[in-house]
């Protein structure tokens, strides 16, 4: 995989919507760079993950875009005041081009945006520009004000005809599609009218932000619990970490902290899959280690390696595995937490002996010294009378994913103390 970026600041003007238009005007929105290379030198952090794959038959990127505009939806963890988008074409076997990206402040959930937050997003001073098979670029730097834990909405139109488009298969916030470059509507309309909605996000890899207090980036990695399946997202964004960035900012004040979510659902540590996309140990570095402002990992991967056939009941490779993940982050001056693997009985594949293995691999993980912590989401979420099981109240009913609720107790489970502590983040 190819990664460019380039250090140089594209600072953009911002507009006020006109009275009853859909659109910007064109003489409002500054395409000019003004001076702003200074920002160059600001340290950036990680603020949004959405980890790549490649798109399945039955997903839209699969057919790829012409002529159209897609728009997608994000909660960021922390805010600041310079923005940059890493945008993958990490998975596709052909040349993309993109017309024009523009990143604003989502005001619903239908493609409405803040108008005086638009701004536009260039790469490498250019505002259309071309991502050659298996690249992974940043745009340049551009000057927005976001708040910590905003609602943010990226808008690329594609030109096309685009051919298969690297995605991330569980949005959980749904993006939209319309005919023709709407990056620059504001009210939403056009995505409203053809009611053309996708559950997954194309394109986008990663958003980084200069922070306004935080200093670093806390990275969940995992499979669909962490991904976010599970929770009801109709009310707003509530995967475990999406809870555990607001604990942060409610529990102790001003923001010391982000939180990029790097799960994927179906993903595997040890085999990589469709669905489920490539195997954390090929996809660790690009999706954790070499995020911008990474500092710790929360480690919850390993269930689906357990679980799914074929499954992997070898406990010293599993515990080796682990360990060997723990290593990798160390040596890049990054603390690693490992988390305890949840109950799964209900779900199609339990069977007796994987319980076995389940309580066994905790057990080991629990007394290992290769961890600089363990966070125990299986005595976070299990039901003490039936401890193979999730507690009925914070299980979705299939067995194996956490609701809502269960995502709550999940956040709940992490240390904060111990995180901030050994970040020395603490007062």
């Amino acid at each position: 995989m190819m990664v460019r970026r380039r250090w140089f600041a594209a600072v953009t003007g911002m507009s006020l919507l006109v009275a009853g238009c859909a659109m910007v005007p064109e003489t409002t929105l500054e395409r000019a760079l003004p001076a702003g290379a200074e920002l160059a030198e600001e340290r950036e952090i990680t603020t949004f993950t959405a980890s790549p794959k490649a798109a399945q038959e039955r997903e839209r990127e699969f057919e790829g875009f012409t002529d159209n505009t897609v728009r997608t939806r994000m909660r960021v963890s922390s805010g600041g005041s310079a923005v940059r988008v890493r945008l993958d074409n990490t998975f596709s076997p052909d040349e993309l081009h993109v017309g024009r990206v523009t990143i604003a402040l989502a005001t619903d959930r239908e493609g409405g945006i803040n108008p005086s937050s638009l701004t536009e997003l260039r790469v490498e001073r250019e505002t259309s520009f071309t991502l050659a098979p298996g690249e992974s670029v940043y745009t340049d730097l551009a000057r927005m004000e976001i708040p910590d834990g905003a609602d943010v909405a990226v808008s690329f139109y594609f030109p096309g005809p685009t051919g298969r488009v690297t995605t991330h298969s569980f949005a959980g916030e749904h993006s939209r599609i319309a005919t023709g470059d709407h990056t620059e509507n504001v009210n939403g309309r056009p995505f409203q009218v053809e009611e053309k909605t996708m559950s997954t996000r194309p394109l986008v890899g990663a958003i980084t932000v200069v922070p306004e207090t935080a200093t670093g980036t806390l990275v969940t990695i995992g499979g669909s619990m962490t991904d976010g399946v599970g929770v009801d997202f109709s009310k707003g964004s509530d995967r475990w970490s999406d809870v555990l960035s607001r604990r942060i900012v409610d529990e102790y004040g001003p923001r010391r902290l982000s939180v990029a979510n790097a799960g994927m659902s179906g993903n595997r540590m040890l085999t990589s899959s469709g669905y489920g996309g490539q195997r954390v140990l090929e996809r660790y570095d690009r999706d954790v280690l070499d995020l911008p402002g990474a500092d710790a990992v929360l480690f919850a991967a390993g269930i689906n390696d357990m679980q799914h056939p074929p499954q992997t009941t070898d406990l010293d490779l599993l515990m080796a595995t682990f360990e060997e993940f723990a290593d990798r982050t160390h040596e890049r001056g990054m603390l690693f937490y490992m988390a305890t693997i949840t109950p799964f009985e209900g779900w199609f594949s339990w069977e007796p002996h994987l319980e076995e293995n389940r309580q066994e691999i905790n057990r080991r993980i629990r007394a290992s010294d290769k961890f600089d912590g363990v966070v125990d989401f299986d005595a976070a979420v299990r039901d003490p009378d039936h401890p193979s099981r999730i507690l009925p109240e914070w299980d979705v009913h299939d067995g194996i994913h956490p609701n809502s609720a269960g995502a709550v107790e999940l956040a709940n489970a992490v240390d904060l103390d111990m995180i901030l502590g050994d970040l020395n983040l603490l007062d």
